[in-house]
Formats: C-alpha cells, sequence, structure tokens
C-alpha cells in the first residue's frame, strides 16, 4: 500500500522547496509537523508546492498557517505553490486565499524569493 502523504524536500538557490503530495489531513499530520519544523530550523525561506494535493482539511491548512507565523517572526517568508484543484478550493472558501501567499499557473520558485 502506498504511503497516503508524501513529502519531498529540495534546496534551491535562495529557497526550500517542499513538494507536498497526497492527503494534508488530521491523520497524516504528524508526518507533516515534523517535516515542516525540520525545515524551520534550517531555512528561512519556504515554498511549498501542492500541486499533488488530493486532499486537505482543516488541520492541513492549520500547518501551512503556522509555517507561514513562524517563517514570519524568524524574517522569513514562505510562498504557496501550484496548489491542486482541491487545495485551491479550500483555500478559497475559507478565505485563507486572502492573506497566504499563493502562486499558481506554473510559477518558478527561483524567482519568487530573489
Amino acid at each position: 500500500m502506498q504511503p497516503q502523504l508524501n513529502i519531498k524536500q529540495e534546496i534551491r538557490p535562495d529557497c526550500l522547496l517542499i513538494k507536498v503530495e497526497g492527503h494534508l489531513t488530521a491523520r497524516y499530520i504528524l508526518s507533516a509537523r515534523s517535516a515542516f519544523n525540520q525545515a524551520l530550523l534550517d531555512h528561512r525561506n519556504i515554498a511549498v508546492d501542492l500541486s499533488g494535493i488530493q486532499l486537505l482539511d482543516s488541520m492541513g491548512v492549520g500547518i501551512l498557517v503556522n509555517l507561514f507565523k513562524q517563517l514570519k517572526k524568524k524574517g522569513g517568508r514562505l510562498m504557496i505553490l501550484n496548489p491542486s484543484p482541491v487545495a485551491k478550493e479550500i483555500f478559497e472558501v475559507s478565505d485563507m486565499d486572502k492573506w497566504l501567499p499563493i502562486h499558481d499557473n506554473g510559477a518558478d520558485v527561483d524567482t519568487l524569493f530573489a
């Protein structure tokens, strides 16, 4: 059986790119929290690619909001990249799209933090 949450990290010139695929939900929140907390220790600028998200619930949104706040406290930035249709709908319904920095349409991570 394939894991329902897959998180990959890639160091880029100006940020850490985190690609999240599958279910960013309460069931897998401990794995996500662990990965994001580790990323916070080593990086000031983080881009999270959500193009592979199949399910997103309030816990998943909450962990992204927390990441945004923690990065802001340390003078860094968070960018949400290419949200899947499911993620985009959740952000719109919850009004998170009004204050989380969301870039879609194939946004290039290397130009966002330059």
